[in-house]
């Protein structure tokens, strides 16, 4: 290969990991992974609203209502150490349900990736970064009544 295709593929190179680094400053995860959580209402139309309120030990999210077929989101960035925990607490009507939305211990910083969580009239759902919903849902929680 002649020095001057080096040069070009150095450059080549070069210009690839300018931009990707440029791409994880911008998201402000530049030395870990982004995770984007969801909370999505798909309660029965016309039915009382969702509200939620969410929370980590470093960041308090307020309270939210939520729409049906609308959802509300928030990204973050891993920590170094495996500490990252979000909590967060809906109510559907009389109904009410508190849990674990991300744990880093459990849930681990390997890649970005996001997380989605699915309000039913029957309960909590999980989704694994694989929507649409709720074919690849797994109901994780009941409501409390």
């Amino acid at each position: 290969m002649s020095p001057g295709m080096i040069k070009i593929l150095l450059l080549l190179v070069l210009f690839i990991e300018v931009n990707i680094f440029e791409d994880r400053f911008a998201e402000g995860c530049l030395f870990s992974y982004k995770r984007n959580i969801h909370i999505f209402n798909d309660l029965p139309p016309k039915s009382a609203p969702l509200k939620l309120h969410c929370w980590s030990k470093k960041d308090d999210l307020g309270y939210h209502t939520v729409d049906v077929e609308k959802e509300f989101e928030w990204t973050f960035c891993g920590n170094f150490s495996p500490s990252t925990l979000y909590n967060c607490q809906l109510w559907w009507g009389s109904k009410d349900r508190a849990f674990k939305v991300f744990e880093e211990k459990t849930e681990g910083m390997k890649s970005d990736r996001s997380i989605y969580w699915v309000a039913k009239d029957d309960g909590i759902y999980y989704v694994d970064d694989t929507p649409p919903f709720p074919k690849y849902a797994e109901k994780k929680y009941d409501w409390n009544n």
